[in-house]
């Protein structure tokens, strides 16, 4: 820039010669660490995804780890309701052009199903199925509690056919 004219620096006659160079921004480590911290997370919460990799995440267990993953459930709550739409205008579109061809289906008997995988503190139903029995309340509203029974008048049949089958030890002489 000097050469081209365009900074004209005259010499002062000291020892010291002039000189023009660029400034560079000495940049402080731990800021840079700090901000680009603050920015992973900010990303995570507005996103409303829980951060995986944290810390603090593999230690929870039951309760906090829903409060963790609630924004995620959420999230597939509405992508979940926006398939099941679109599942659906495809399956009547589909329908409407088999009935050109004469092969009748009923798009509104066909039924889909989302299944989450979703991690269950089991043990913790199963103590809470257990303290629900002792404190008296019936054993199907007790059963109807456990994430992993879809038909609990089956599993009522399956506990009195297990029952039945074995002998009372007050009839054995």
């Amino acid at each position: 820039m000097v050469s081209n004219g365009a900074i004209n620096i005259k010499s002062t006659g000291t020892s010291q010669n002039a000189d023009v160079t660029f400034l560079t921004k000495n940049i402080n480590d731990s800021f840079t660490e700090h901000h680009l911290e603050r920015l992973q997370d900010n990303i995570y919460r507005f996103s409303k995804t829980p951060n995986l990799n944290d810390d603090s995440f593999g230690s929870a267990s039951g309760i906090s780890l829903k409060f963790k993953l609630h924004g995620l459930e959420t999230k597939c709550g509405m992508f979940e309701a926006k398939m099941m739409d679109a599942a659906q205008y495809m399956w009547k579109l589909l329908c409407s052009v088999w009935r050109k061809k004469n092969i009748t289906v009923d798009p509104l008997q066909i039924t889909m199903e989302f299944t989450r995988n979703f991690p269950l503190d089991t043990l913790a139903e199963a103590q809470t199925v257990q303290a629900l029995i002792g404190a008296g309340i019936p054993k199907e509203v007790a059963y109807s509690q456990l994430s992993f029974v879809d038909d609990v008048d089956y599993v009522m049949e399956m506990l009195e056919k297990e029952q039945n089958g074995i002998e009372s030890l007050d009839d054995v002489e």
